[in-house]
């Protein structure tokens, strides 16, 4: 499967006909909610960014 197909079934591209082409265009609401949620549970509690990445390198 490609990145894309896992993309549209996930909701996150959506893909229109024109002609012969297929334009895809991100679901901008769904792309919001997915990296929100990312955010709130990447790092267990802990700050995100790259000083906690490299923490847990460590670890």
């Amino acid at each position: 499967m490609t990145f894309v197909y896992l993309s549209i079934n996930a909701g996150l591209v959506g893909a229109e006909r024109d002609g012969r082409n297929l334009i895809y265009r991100p679901s901008l609401d769904r792309m919001d909610g997915l990296l929100a949620y990312l955010t709130d549970h990447c790092c267990q509690g802990r700050p995100c960014g790259p000083v906690a990445a490299r923490r847990r390198a460590h670890c």
